[in-house]
């Protein structure tokens, strides 16, 4: 087996092309992306009407393509190339051929896992107002709890000295969402939610 791991420069976001050949091609055929590497493939109900269309599986994917998405000619040669952007989502994963459609999909192939070159990483910041005129909050993601690491911002008016402002850590596990899908096939680990305050800003200030 062969580990890859990419976004070796800190990107939080990448393009990669998946080739493969299937020597029983038919247009049920589907790829799927999942995270983790171990997801289960056993078959699962879906209640219908309430939610769209989807693979009938245990674990859903974070993403999926038809293997005819990109090449017409798929069911005479079983050749395809397909492009999916993986975003990093502080996991390894990995891409699986399935067959049989989304409500009966059979597993063939899964690929080699790929990971990231630093799956902890704090990522995605946003900045919001805060509850004062002069006050702002950032929130960003990571995995690291508060007992691995102190998760502080640096920041400053420009050509002055530098402040840090702690942030608050939060997260939620899966008996604290209300119910399906979220608590079953549909659940993913968040990660660590962090949040900090900037006080005492001022108008039209770098």
């Amino acid at each position: 087996m062969i580990w890859v791991v990419f976004m070796l420069k800190g990107e939080d976001t990448e393009w990669v092309n998946v080739n493969f050949e299937y020597p029983e091609p038919t247009n049920d055929d589907w790829f799927g992306v999942f995270s983790p590497v171990k997801f289960n493939t056993s078959y699962c109900y879906y209640e219908s009407g309430n939610w769209p269309e989807a693979p009938y599986i245990c674990t859903t994917p974070i993403k999926y393509k038809f293997a005819n998405h990109s090449t017409a000619d798929y069911i005479n040669t079983g050749k395809v190339m397909l492009s999916f952007q993986s975003i990093h989502q502080r996991a390894d994963f990995a891409f699986a051929l399935f067959t049989g459609g989304l409500e009966k999909p059979k597993l063939v192939a899964v690929s080699d896992p790929i990971s990231f070159a630093n799956p902890k990483a704090p990522l995605y910041p946003q900045l919001a107002h805060g509850k004062a005129w002069d006050e702002m909050t950032i929130t960003w993601t990571s995995c690291y709890n508060i007992d691995d690491a102190t998760p502080l911002v640096e920041w400053g008016w420009k050509n002055h000295d530098k402040k840090l402002s702690p942030a608050g850590t939060l997260t939620f596990k899966r008996d604290s969402m209300c119910g399906a899908p979220a608590r079953n096939f549909g659940w993913r680990d968040p990660g660590f939610i962090h949040t900090s305050f900037l006080k005492d800003l001022w108008p039209n200030t770098i």
